[in-house]
C-alpha cells in the first residue's frame, strides 16, 4: 500500500523553512545541503542525514499518518539510515520519526545531545553558558522584530519539527521534572517572526510608539509591549473590542448549538485570534456529530476505538463537513492513542475561521429543523 500522497514530498534543502537556522548550527554545514525539505500541509522543513559527527535525528508530526508518510519518503533517499517511528512521550508534542543511531537518554548532560546531532563546539558552549544563565542573570538579547526575514511556521499542536531545541528534543530541559507545561511553546524563530508581526499590525493602527519587544522568561521566549501610555492603551482595548466582540458572540451561538444537539463534551468554543477554537472530541462524540450533519448511521463502535476504526470516522464527519458545504476543517487531525502517556484517541477540531465558523453554526441550527 503507497501510503504517500500528493501533499507529502521531499524538495531541495533549500526551500526548508530552518535551512539556514540549521546550517549555522552544524559542524558539517554541508550536511544541511544534503538535506531534504520535507513538505506536508505546512511550511517544509529540514530533514538532516546523518555523517560526520552526527549519529543521528529525528522529525515531529502532528499524526501518525503524516508520520508514515515521511517515513516513507526519506527511505527512498540516502543519509537516513534506520527510519522508525515512535510513539510520543507526551500527547502535546506526538510522534516522531528517527533515523541513525538511538538518541541518548533524557539524563544525558546538554553537551552530549549537541554533539549526537553534530552541532558545533562553539554552538554547543553557547547554548549551555546561556542554559546557566538565570533569567535575572542573563544578558540581554540583541534580537529585535526587525533582525529576521523568516516567515512563521504554521501553529499546530506540536512544535515545529527539527527546531524544538537546537539539541531536537521535546523537552525544555533534560529531566522531566523541569517540564512546567505539555503545552507546545514558540521556538525563538517563531518569536522573532510573531513580534515583527505585530509590530506592522499595530504600525498599520497608527499605535507605531507600541514596541513589541523580545524577553527570555524562565519557560521560554515571549513577548512583551513596551512604550504604552495611557493614551495608547485606551486606543489599543478600543480596536481589539472592535474585533472580537462579534467573534465572541459567534463562539457563545456554537455553543447553544452545540448543546441543543445534547453535544455536551464538546469543550467550549473558544475565541482565538481570528479564530474560533473548538478543541478535541472523543471517537464517540465525532461520529455522533457526523450524523447530526446528516451522514448515515455506522456500525456499533468497539469500547475504546482507535485505527482504522478511528480513521473511518475521521473520514465519515470530513464527508458530512463537505455535504453542509461547511467544507473541511483545515486544522482537524486524528490523534490516535498513545501507548507510552495512555492518552485516548482523539480528533482536533482545531481552530477554524470565522468564515467557516459560520456555516457550521448554519448547519447545525438546519440538522436541528430536520425532523
Amino acid at each position: 500500500m503507497n501510503i504517500t500522497s500528493t501533499r507529502a514530498r521531499l524538495l531541495p534543502a533549500r526551500e526548508a523553512y530552518d535551512y539556514e537556522y540549521f546550517r549555522e548550527r552544524l559542524a558539517d554545514p554541508a550536511l544541511a545541503d544534503a538535506g531534504f525539505a520535507v513538505a506536508l500541509l505546512g511550511t517544509p522543513l529540514l530533514a538532516v542525514p546523518v555523517g560526520g559527527m552526527r549519529r543521528g535525528g529525528y522529525a515531529s508530526f502532528g499524526n501518525v499518518v503524516d508520520a508514515l508518510q515521511a517515513r516513507a519518503l526519506l527511505g527512498a533517499v540516502p543519509g537516513f539510515p534506520g527510519l522508525r517511528v515512535r510513539w510520543s512521550p507526551y500527547r502535546d508534542t506526538c510522534h516522531t520519526v528517527e533515523w541513525g543511531e538511538p538518541a541518548p537518554q533524557w539524563w544525558e548532560g546538554d553537551g552530549i545531545f549537541g554533539r549526537f546531532f553534530g552541532y558545533s563546539a562553539d554552538v554547543i558552549a553557547d547554548f549551555l553558558r546561556q542554559r546557566s544563565q538565570t533569567p535575572s542573570s542573563a544578558t540581554s538579547d540583541p534580537r529585535s522584530p526587525a533582525a529576521t526575514s523568516q516567515s512563521a511556521s504554521p501553529n499546530s499542536r506540536c512544535r515545529s519539527p527539527f527546531t524544538n531545541t537546537i539539541w531536537e528534543i521535546h523537552m525544555t530541559g533534560n529531566a522531566p521534572s523541569q517540564r512546567v507545561s505539555l503545552a507546545p511553546q514558540a521556538t525563538d524563530e517563531e518569536t522573532v517572526v510573531a513580534a515583527r508581526a505585530l509590530s506592522r499590525a499595530l504600525d498599520a493602527a497608527g499605535l507605531g510608539g507600541i514596541r513589541p519587544v523580545l524577553d527570555d522568561e524562565k519557560d521560554g521566549p515571549c513577548i512583551k509591549l513596551h512604550g504604552i501610555n495611557a493614551d495608547a492603551a485606551i486606543r489599543l482595548g478600543h480596536l481589539v473590542r472592535a474585533g472580537t466582540d462579534e467573534n465572541y458572540l459567534l463562539a457563545e451561538e456554537l455553543r447553544i448549538a452545540l448543546l441543543a444537539h445534547d453535544l455536551n463534551d464538546i469543550p467550549v468554543p473558544q475565541v482565538w485570534g481570528t479564530k474560533i477554537a473548538l478543541g478535541e472530541v472523543s471517537i464517540r462524540t465525532a461520529e455522533r456529530l457526523a450524523r447530526i450533519l446528516g451522514a448515515p448511521p455506522g456500525p456499533e463502535l468497539d469500547e475504546s476505538p482507535d485505527w482504522p476504526e478511528a480513521k473511518d470516522i475521521f473520514d465519515k464527519l470530513n464527508a458530512a463537513l463537505k455535504a453542509t458545504d461547511v467544507d473541511v476543517f483545515v486544522d482537524m487531525w486524528l490523534h490516535p492513542y498513545c501507548r507510552r502517556c495512555d492518552g485516548s484517541t482523539a480528533i482536533v477540531l482545531g481552530n477554524i475561521k470565522v468564515d467557516v465558523a459560520r456555516q457550521f453554526l448554519k448547519a447545525l441550527r438546519n440538522a436541528a429543523r430536520r425532523p
